[in-house]
């Protein structure tokens, strides 16, 4: 087709003019639009780009609030440490770090006040760090002044420097949390800017394209036309392939017989395809399609049609030799013989890969806006990660506060003293609740909190929540009744902490708000034919109730029925929230009825897993009862007597106090203030040929931590048992310690109780395994 030429007569060129005409302006319209969209693809781009830098801008700025943090430490530190020559190398070290990313920032600041743009709000955010550097300086001298005060033992003084100092600092972490907004507000004006810029020309390329698509019409329309016209011209000239190669010098244009094998096609067609004339002709249109498409119902209705004469047009997508995707507009015309039966088709195509490419681009485009939104949101979530750690860095110290008060109340007898240490205890454990309760919250929203799915008992959960909610409520004289209104099964798969998380919970709220009566606890196996079996539990009491407007929001974070319940009661409302999200994550729902003056009932649901071959058990409130008396009594029988203990631990508190606690079992204790003193220790006693028979094992201690200690002794040949100490109680900080050769594992705020139960078993099994 491509190598013969069709000579038509003068009286129609002027119909190719017009084509000619028709092209050369789809041309243009085409270059102008693929420049409007490679410049809103740079504006996308550098969109993109400055939010990254403003974002990168906003965690920098944010981590000033650390760096202050580390000024203001030292000054408070020494008076635990009564180290002031290391505390102020500290503060020293910290100040100059600070200094260094704010000079750092500000060099950074300067470089851009040339941006007319936004020369005003660099030169804001400068003085908001020159303010910061000021307020930082104060909290540096005022530091240096109390490391005076105490090297002139003048603690008082050096009190009330420490008290300005913390204030100087407040007053700094305010200023970073107000550049930190200044940035974010900067960066969503530029952002919108932009954004408006983008909206502006997308607008006027989409109106190119509508020329373009009109002209490509218009242009389909004429070849269709110009088919038509030929057809009847010179249905019987065996001439008529080369009138079709005059017009497909512009157009892709192939004959196929009404089979769909190819008769002809031009050079154009060709050369998009990457075939050569031989390996094309006589062969079937399926090989420029997809597979997938090839067996579709479409493709198969597509030459039903054109075989019924037919015209069709539209946007197709073809695969040329090299499996290249080209996609094409074009037009299908049936040719008709004398009989009025299509006897061949031909199409005329052009190629528009290059404008599904760039609309695809701009999709894509938009999508990474899209993931970059969601990274400035993710910023947010900073506070909450903050958060966490703290809580874990206030763990530790509760340790000793706990342990220590709950030593006190065992050895004092005055009423007043008793008193007093009662109120350190329980402050202590409500501290810690709330701590654990910011934790879980934390941990919930950033989406890390995770869940131990294992085997466990319904009862033993039961009768664990029983017997520490059983002292609660005998200070109230009220009684706590567990009631089983079907077998359940003898064990569930279930996370055994988080639920008895939820229990107490729920139980402890109900023994509050209750002043007389009773709780009550029913349990219940649900199963359905169409559903997976769940175990509900119905938390009943006949306590103060809850107004029917504020059941709406009870489950929200901090909310309570009313401010005069908080007073009353006290609590923070984050326990409902928490009980919440923990239910929906073990595969429950949790919901609540009650009436002013006469109770509430919360019932939850849980996922069990399969009940294949489990054994169905009668559980009543004696086997409760019992369970939770053999567990206090327990408490009591424990004894280390003649175990020869190492205790690694830094932090001089706890040493003091888990010392205290092993001693009284009977234990001979020998200390370790890091893991290399642990090791060396350790190592000494098993040449000697007297391993300790336990290592209890802080796994963060400075010069050598607890891992790698860990890892050493095993690597000598200790084979006794190592028992982690750890402020961490994730499951994967359990795996962690499991994997470097510790034999258990135990959290602080240290329980005396199960310290002593995982000695004793860890101990006993030592035993047996260095026999």
């Amino acid at each position: 087709m491509g190598d013969h030429v069709y000579k038509y007569k003068s009286s129609n060129f002027r119909w190719y003019y017009l084509y000619y005409f028709l092209a050369g302006l789809d041309i243009l319209t085409l270059a102008a639009s693929l420049f409007l969209g490679h410049s809103l693809l740079g504006i996308y781009t550098d969109s993109v780009r400055e939010n990254i830098v403003w974002m990168d801008r906003v965690s920098e700025y944010s981590r000033l609030n650390q760096l202050a943090a580390a000024v203001n430490a030292p000054g408070n530190n020494v008076f635990e440490s009564g180290d002031i020559k290391s505390e102020s190398r500290r503060l020293d070290a910290a100040y100059q770090e600070f200094k260094f990313s704010l000079n750092k920032n500000l060099e950074d600041l300067a470089k851009k006040e040339n941006d007319k743009t936004s020369e005003k709000a660099f030169l804001e955010l400068s003085q908001q760090l020159k303010q910061i550097d000021g307020q930082v300086s104060d909290i540096y001298n005022q530091a240096n002044f109390v490391f005076q005060e105490l090297k002139q033992n003048k603690r008082e003084s050096a009190g009330i420097g420490m008290a300005k100092m913390d204030q100087s600092f407040s007053v700094a972490l305010t200023s970073i949390g107000e550049l930190c907004d200044s940035v974010r507000q900067i960066q969503s004006a530029r952002f919108g800017s932009e954004e408006s810029r983008a909206q502006q020309i997308g607008t006027i390329e989409l109106v190119l394209a509508s020329v373009v698509f009109l002209i490509l019409l218009s242009t389909i329309w004429y070849a269709h036309k110009l088919g038509s016209y030929m057809r009847h011209q010179h249905l019987q000239n065996e001439d008529f392939k080369y009138q079709i190669a005059a017009i497909g010098k512009s157009q892709m244009v192939v004959e196929f017989d009404i089979d769909g094998r190819i008769i002809d096609a031009n050079d154009k067609f060709m050369e998009s395809m990457c075939y050569s004339r031989e390996e094309v002709i006589g062969k079937k249109h399926t090989m420029f399609v997809a597979p997938e498409d090839v067996r579709s119902r479409e493709y198969r209705e597509f030459w039903k049609r054109l075989a019924q004469g037919e015209h069709i047009t539209g946007e197709f997508k073809r695969v040329g030799k090299y499996g290249n995707v080209v996609w094409i507009y074009a037009s299908y015309t049936p040719i008709i013989d004398l009989n009025g039966k299509p006897y061949k088709v031909v199409k005329f195509s052009a190629d528009i890969t290059e404008r599904i490419l760039i609309y695809k681009s701009l999709k894509n485009t938009k999508s990474e806006l899209a993931k970059a939104k969601e990274s400035a949101e993710a910023a947010n979530r900073a506070k909450s990660e903050f958060l966490a750690n703290m809580s874990h860095e206030i763990r530790t110290p509760m340790t000793a506060i706990l342990g220590f008060s709950e030593i006190l109340l065992t050895k004092i007898i005055d009423k007043d003293d008793i008193e007093s240490t009662s109120i350190i205890k329980q402050n202590g454990e409500y501290l810690l609740t709330l701590i654990n309760q910011i934790l879980d919250l934390s941990k919930i929203e950033s989406a890390k909190l995770e869940l131990e799915c294992i085997d466990c008992s319904p009862s033993r959960i039961l009768a664990d929540v029983y017997s520490v909610m059983r002292v609660q409520a005998d200070r109230k004289n009220l009684e706590i009744e567990i009631q089983f209104d079907s077998p359940v099964p003898e064990t569930i798969q279930t996370d055994p902490t988080r639920l008895q998380q939820v229990l107490i919970n729920l139980v402890s709220n109900a023994i509050k708000f209750t002043s007389e009566g009773k709780i009550k606890i029913v349990v219940q196996l649900l199963q359905a034919s169409n559903a997976e079996p769940k175990l509900q539990f119905d938390i009943i009491d006949n306590g103060i109730g809850i107004d029917k407007e504020k059941l709406e929001t009870i489950f929200q974070p901090f909310a309570q029925s009313d401010i005069s319940t908080t007073r009353k009661y006290g609590g923070t409302g984050l326990g409902l929230t928490i009980s919440k999200k923990l239910i929906e994550a073990m595969g429950g729902a949790i919901s609540v009825s009650s009436t002013i003056g006469e109770g509430s009932t919360f019932s939850f649901t849980i996922g069990i897993g399969s009940l294949n071959q489990l054994r169905m058990v009668e559980v009543t409130q004696q086997t409760i009862s019992s369970n939770g008396t053999e567990t206090v009594s327990n408490d009591l029988e424990i004894s280390l007597q003649n175990y020869d203990i190492l205790l690694a631990e830094d932090g001089l508190d706890n040493q003091r106090l888990i010392r205290f606690i092993l001693k009284k079992a009977g234990a001979k204790v020998t200390i370790a203030n890091n893991g290399k003193i642990a090791f060396e220790l350790a190592t000494m006693a098993l040449n000697e040929n007297r391993p300790f028979d336990v290592i209890l094992m802080d796994m963060q201690m400075p010069v050598m931590d607890g891992y790698i200690s860990t890892q050493k002794l095993r690597e000598v040949g200790y084979a006794g048992p190592i028992i982690a100490l750890t402020a961490h109680a994730m499951s994967t900080d359990r795996k962690k310690c499991l994997d470097v050769g510790c034999s258990d594992f135990t959290t602080k705020p240290i329980d005396r109780k199960q310290l002593l139960e995982v000695i004793q078993q860890q101990a006993s099994q030592g035993e047996l395994s260095t026999v």
